[in-house]
Order: structure tokens, then C-alpha cells, then sequence
């Protein structure tokens, strides 16, 4: 079925990291790691944590 696709992925990249992990001796270690073979392709944008109605035009 075409909804079973997204949850192997994403056990299969879930895998990956932890195995990165597993062969990573600290943390820059690790970040070097996944930053080479899970390279990231955007950037999230902060979001503001309060907003109000003047944000949306209301």
C-alpha cells in the first residue's frame, strides 16, 4: 500500500544514525558524521514561540 512507504524510510534513516552514533567517539565526531552522509538540504526558520492576532492580519 502506498501509505506503507514513509515508515520504512524512516526506520531505515532512524538505523543509520544510530549506527553514526554507535561509531562516533563524542559529539563533533558524530556531527561530522551525519553532516557527511546525512547532509541537510534546508534550513527550519525559528519560530516565534508567541503569536497573536496582529501576526495573521486579523
Amino acid at each position: 500500500m502506498a501509505s506503507d512507504i514513509g515508515y520504512p524510510k524512516l526506520r531505515e534513516h532512524l538505523g543509520s544514525v544510530v549506527t553514526l552514533m554507535k561509531l562516533s567517539t563524542n559529539w563533533t565526531d558524530f556531527k561530522a558524521k551525519i553532516d557527511l552522509i546525512h547532509p541537510s538540504y534546508k534550513k527550519n526558520m525559528p519560530a516565534p514561540l508567541w503569536l497573536d492576532e496582529s501576526d495573521f492580519g486579523i
